[in-house]
């Protein structure tokens, strides 16, 4: 990675920097731009909110895991950080992360309430 990261911070209305993205968009995997959109970043923050049988509004809100390793993946992130996590089971978590694990490559880190991520 290089010495200075980029950082992009999605507001809830979708803007970042001079880009305007619908939130429906980059939460769920449905818009290919977002890979572009999100394209060498180092860090990449991903809401994991269902799992990779999600269904009904969860899944119309967000992305499976293997959808957020994919566009991890496509967009060569170099570090996801998973937020947003909408279970506490450790079943259901290791299998969250290992269907991550086998569609990016790269490094993630699982978040934690009030964790501070030093991008300098």
């Amino acid at each position: 990675m290089s010495s200075v990261s980029r950082v992009t911070f999605l507001e809830l209305s979708g803007k970042a920097s001079d880009h305007q993205i619908p939130n429906h968009y980059f939460q769920n995997g449905s818009n290919e731009a977002f890979a572009e959109f999100v394209k060498n970043v180092d860090y990449l923050l991903v809401h994991m909110a269902g799992n990779g049988n999600s269904t009904g509004r969860i899944a119309s809100l967000h992305a499976k895991p293997s959808v957020w390793g994919q566009m991890a993946a496509a967009s060569n992130a170099g570090h996801i950080i998973v937020s947003h996590i909408a279970t506490l089971n450790q079943n259901l978590l290791d299998e969250i992360f290992s269907i991550i694990a086998a569609n990016y490559g790269g490094p993630f880190t699982v978040a934690s309430d009030l964790m501070c991520v030093d991008v300098s």
